[in-house]
């Protein structure tokens, strides 16, 4: 099982991920430095409108500056407040992976990403009715880890890689691995708390180094850097939270 898994995610960096784990420090370090610039910090602002009559959920009443919080108080914050928004984007920038992720809750769960992986390939991946597709250009292929067919592993291990990314459900889940948080004593900007994991932590395939989440004043989401190592790929990605609140339709392709 192991050693399958092994070559599905070697087949899956070829696809999506790309020479990302192979390409030497000096030439992918340029680009770490700028992911977490200021623009990251200010622009989600402005193209997330806080809604009419926005509270936070009672889940984000720790968060305050100089606080410590428990990952699973701030995993839940945020899975709280984008269940609340309902829909919006997440996009994507870094040499492992860039796109963008179009992610709604009403009236079920899904997410589309449009990506681009190191070696500059496009692809979608998709989780509608409870089911992961992934399409590499040659057509929308569902994933199933069990399955034989070599490309339906190749979707579901794409799926997995993707997840700390892309999928809303697990960056929550991401952030809840994390068993403390600081949050900075003073803004990182007007209105905005700087959230910085303490220590380096684990979760499910996922090494990671640091993390940076900045949250606005009414705990919506913002932006993060994330340092991390996936499947043996290690690279810096920053996600923006954007169009928060805005109506999303997303529909299961056809293979």
């Amino acid at each position: 099982m192991k050693v399958a898994r092994a070559a599905a995610a070697l087949a899956l960096a070829a696809a999506i991920a790309g020479c990302a784990a192979q390409t030497p420090p000096d030439e992918t370090a340029p680009e770490e430095p700028a992911a977490p610039a200021p623009t990251a910090e200010t622009a989600p602002a402005t193209v997330t409108p806080t809604p009419s009559g926005w509270t936070a959920p009672d889940s984000c009443a720790g968060i305050e500056a100089g606080a410590t919080v428990g990952g699973a108080d701030l995993g839940a914050c945020v899975q709280d407040v984008l269940v609340a928004q309902g829909s919006g984007r997440i996009g994507l920038s870094g040499p492992m992976l860039r796109g963008t992720v179009d992610f709604t809750f009403e009236p079920d769960y899904a997410f589309h990403l449009d990506g681009t992986g190191g070696t500059d390939i496009p692809f979608d991946l998709w989780f509608v009715d409870g089911a992961h597709w992934l399409d590499r250009g040659d057509g929308a292929v569902e994933a199933d880890a069990s399955s034989d067919d070599r490309d339906q592993q190749i979707a579901a291990e794409a799926a997995e890689y993707a997840a700390p990314f892309s999928d809303p459900r697990a960056i929550a889940e991401l952030i809840a691995a994390s068993p403390a948080w600081e949050v900075a004593a003073e803004p990182a900007a007007a209105g905005v708390y700087r959230i910085a994991s303490t220590a380096p932590f684990h979760w499910k395939e996922v090494d990671v180094d640091t993390f940076v989440l900045r949250l606005a004043s009414d705990a919506t989401p913002l932006s993060a850097e994330i340092a991390l190592t996936v499947h043996g790929f290690a690279g810096t990605v920053t996600q923006t939270f954007e169009r928060l609140g805005q109506p999303v339709e997303i529909t299961a392709p056809t293979g």
